[in-house]
Parts: C-alpha cells; sequence; structure tokens
C-alpha cells in the first residue's frame, strides 16, 4: 500500500528477546520481507546486540528493487543489519529480483536448516585463548558456515 512501512528492526529485537528467555540450542530467525520503508527508529548496533544476545541465526530472504534506495538513518541501519546480522550470526542473506524466486529460496533455506549439524569441543585452558576455530571437511561440495553456540557452564 503507498505510504506504508514496516517495523521490521523493532520485530528482530522483539523475537530476539523472546528466544533469549529460552533454551533453544540452534534457533534460527527467518526474515522474508520486501525492500521497504522502515518505520522503526531502532540504531543498527542496538538490533545487532539483540540478535547475538536471542542467539539465534538470522536467515534473510529479501525481495530488491533499485528505484527508490532510501538515505534515510532507518533505512541504513536497515540495510546494515541485513549486512551484518546474517554474517554475524552464521546465517545466510539471499537477495531475489522476483517474489517468484521466494518459494525456491525458502526450499534451498528449509534444506540448510534440515541439514545442521552442533559441533561440541573442548580445549585445555590457556593463557591466551586462540582467535578462531576452523571445521573442514574432505568433500568440497560441502558448505560450512556458523555461529557461537551460548555458552554453558560445564560442572
Amino acid at each position: 500500500m503507498p505510504g506504508s512501512g514496516a517495523t521490521l528492526l523493532d520485530a528482530i529485537v522483539e523475537t530476539s528477546k523472546g528466544l533469549e528467555k529460552r533454551e533453544e540450542d540452534r534457533a534460527a530467525l527467518v526474515v522474508l520481507t520486501l525492500e521497504n520503508r522502515e518505520f522503526s527508529t531502532r540504531h543498527y548496533t542496538e538490533v545487532l546486540e539483540s540478535l547475538a544476545k536471542g542467539g539465534a541465526q538470522m536467515h534473510a530472504v529479501i525481495m530488491t528493487t533499485r528505484a527508490g534506495t532510501s538515505l534515510a538513518d532507518e533505512a541504513r541501519n536497515r540495510a546494515f543489519v541485513f549486512d551484518r546480522g546474517p554474517k554475524d550470526s552464521g546465517g545466510t542473506h539471499e537477495d531475489v529480483l522476483t517474489s517468484q524466486a521466494f518459494e525456491g529460496k525458502m526450499k534451498e533455506l528449509a534444506a540448510i536448516l534440515k541439514s545442521q549439524h552442533r559441533v561440541v569441543y573442548a580445549r585445555p585452558e590457556m593463557l591466551i585463548p586462540p582467535e578462531k576455530f576452523e571445521v573442514t571437511s574432505t568433500k568440497d561440495t560441502i558448505e560450512m558456515s556458523g555461529s557461537q553456540a551460548r555458552h554453558q557452564a560445564v560442572r
């Protein structure tokens, strides 16, 4: 509808707060949206912090348009969240040009979510902990991504 918009950043924060209260091993937040005017006034740092605390992977499928790219703060905050949210959380970001592509992208995303594995590891205590953790496969066709699990105290 002309003049309408979304409060998507508010929805991401509120959903992340709800997920933070639950004890989910592998939560996912899936955003299926059009490139639209954003009415939320949240700053992208607040949204990304909430997403990280909630512990969910963010997956975004967005129908983009070339016309009407806005330079407003709300649009920039939304763009930052769609860029950094999936990267930082171990999720995916897909742009599509037509709504007919939504079905195929959602099937791809369902396959990704169904084929996830949880890797649990431990390392000896060190004075200086490692900066990164790397998982590899002998098969070239396997694509890997991930996110840090919620920290659980080992007793």
